[in-house]
C-alpha cells in the first residue's frame, strides 16, 4: 500500500485516530491491500472506507457493528447502516419511505427504535402500525440521526470496510477482521459498548466487554429483542427532536 493511498484512506479519519489506523492498515494483507488501490471497482471507495472515524476517539461510546457496505454505490456511505440513497425517512401518508423499506436492515433498525419509544408495539409493527403510531417529535431525515449519533459517540461501523461486487462476501469481511478486532478492543478500554449484530459481528464478541449481542437486523426478530429495545431508549435523542 502506497503512502498516497494510505493518505487517500486516512483523510475523513478523525485526528485521533489517524495513528493508530495508519498502523493497522499497514499491516493489512499486502495482497488484499495491493488489490484495493489497484482497482478502485469496490464500495464505499478509498474515500469513504473509514468515514465512520470522524468521531474522536476518545468520544466513542456505542460501536454498532454491521456486516459490510451495501451493495449499492448509491447507498453506500462508510457508515454502517446509513443508506445514502434515503434522505427523507417517511412518506407523507406516515409509511416509511419506498428507500427505507429497500434497505431492510435499516428499517428494521427504525422499527426498534420506535418499538424503544412506545410509539409501537412488539408484534405490530407492519407499514400500516408505522402509518398509525404518533409521528410528533420525530426525526424527519435520515441523515439527522446518523449526524446525531457522531456527536453523540456512536462509531457506525461494519465488519467488513470494502466490498467487491463480483467477489465472495465472507472472506472480504475476514480482510478487516484484525483492524475491527483493534478498534473494538481500544474503544472497549474507555468504556464503549459494542453492538454485535449476526454471525460477521458476533465473531468479534472476545475483542469486547459487555457486548450487546443479537440476531442481524435483517431479521425480524431484531425489532422483537428486549435487550436492543432497552438499549435504543437509552438513546432515543438520536431519533427524537
Amino acid at each position: 500500500m502506497t503512502e498516497e493511498f494510505l493518505n487517500r484512506l486516512l483523510q475523513p479519519v478523525h485526528a485521533s485516530w489517524r495513528d493508530f489506523l495508519r498502523e493497522q492498515l499497514r499491516n493489512l494483507d499486502e495482497e488484499f491491500a495491493e488489490t484495493l488501490e489497484a482497482d478502485p471497482a469496490w464500495l464505499p471507495g478509498a474515500d469513504r472506507c473509514l468515514a465512520a472515524f470522524s468521531v474522536p476517539r476518545s468520544d466513542v461510546r456505542v460501536v454498532p457493528l454491521g456486516e459490510s457496505p451495501y451493495p449499492r454505490e448509491e447507498s453506500a456511505t462508510g457508515l454502517s447502516f446509513q443508506d445514502g440513497a434515503v434522505h427523507e425517512i417517511f412518506r407523507c401518508d406516515g409509511r416509511l419511505a419506498v428507500e427505507v423499506n429497500r434497505a431492510t436492515s435499516l428499517r428494521n433498525l427504525l422499527k426498534a427504535w420506535f418499538v424503544a419509544t412506545g410509539r409501537l408495539a412488539v408484534g405490530q409493527t407492519s407499514s400500516d402500525h408505522v402509518r398509525e403510531m404518533d409521528h410528533v417529535g420525530l426525526v424527519a431525515g435520515l441523515n439527522e440521526i446518523f449526524d446525531r449519533g457522531r456527536q453523540s459517540g456512536w462509531l457506525w461501523l461494519n465488519a467488513g470496510l470494502s466490498l467487491r461486487l463480483t467477489q465472495t462476501r465472507a472472506p472480504q469481511i475476514r480482510m478487516w477482521e484484525p483492524l475491527v478486532n483493534a478498534v473494538l478492543r481500544d474503544v472497549s478500554d474507555i468504556g464503549a459498548r459494542a453492538m454485535l449484530m449476526g454471525r460477521f459481528a458476533e465473531r468479534f464478541e472476545p475483542a469486547c466487554r459487555d457486548p450487546l449481542v443479537s440476531v442481524h437486523p435483517r431479521r425480524e426478530g431484531f425489532v422483537a429483542d428486549r435487550d436492543v429495545t432497552n438499549f435504543l431508549r437509552l438513546w432515543r435523542h438520536l431519533i427524537e427532536i
